[in-house]
């Protein structure tokens, strides 16, 4: 089951930065530093609603120049992926993204698109192992901690039986998350993680690590086109 997409804030910010710059200049066709209406039109629509809200707000009507527009968007960008991400950990998930406004969901969703959702080179171990680290990460906050997500709930009655709502939310989580930051392809003895590659047409091109996390018998699965799974057997 693939799991929830994510993008990182502070690589968020960055590249809208970029995005902004790159568009504005190309749309201003006259090379004068102003936006007219015409080369308004010429802007992706995920920054024309962007470029709308502005004018609105700074009750502009005609040209708008492209450099203010520029850096108010990225203030704007910085300050509000900042609020979304609730639980400050530096990682705006699809469900933290509800609370972008509205003209910056499709902007986070393009980005998503255009920087994640092509897959994993799993030949590239630097690619495994960071996207490996934020499944196993998205997967604790996601599914094994989240009471909504059925699939967690063999975890949280066999594993979390018996302990109280504190232990549960801080230490354990931490503990987990911890684990998940460091997680790596490979190893050596009970830190091993095997990998097994796809040799039917079904799972062509799939890898998988299995190994153990927080002593839990887990898989990291990468496919295809698509982002990591991971699987834990409560055993």
């Amino acid at each position: 089951m693939p799991r929830i997409p994510q993008v990182k804030v502070s690589e968020f910010v960055t590249a809208s930065e970029k995005y902004v710059k790159e568009q504005l200049s190309r749309a201003d066709v006259g090379k004068d530093g102003r936006l007219s209406q015409v080369d308004s039109a010429r802007l992706p629509k995920d920054l024309q609603d962007n470029l709308t809200n502005f004018k609105s707000a700074k009750e502009i009507r005609g040209a708008v120049s492209a450099k203010s527009f520029s850096e108010a968007f990225v203030k704007y960008v910085a300050a509000v992926a900042k609020r979304a991400d609730r639980d400050g950990d530096g990682y705006l998930t699809a469900k933290e993204s509800k609370g972008l406004p509205k003209d910056l969901r499709d902007n986070y969703w393009n980005y998503y698109r255009a920087t994640q959702a092509k897959g994993i080179d799993t030949a590239d171990l630097a690619q495994v192992t960071q996207a490996g680290r934020a499944a196993l990460a998205d997967h604790v906050k996601n599914v094994l901690f989240n009471t909504a997500e059925p699939e967690g709930q063999s975890f949280r009655d066999e594993c979390l039986d018996g302990r109280t709502t504190g232990e549960r939310a801080t230490k354990v989580k931490a503990e987990m998350l911890a684990e998940a930051a460091q997680w790596a392809p490979g190893g050596i003895g009970a830190e091993a993680w095997e990998k097994y590659e796809g040799n039917d047409w079904q799972r062509q091109g799939e890898v998988t690590y299995a190994g153990r996390f927080w002593g839990l018998y887990t898989e990291v699965r990468f496919k295809p086109n698509q982002r990591p799974e991971v699987y834990v057997e409560i055993d």
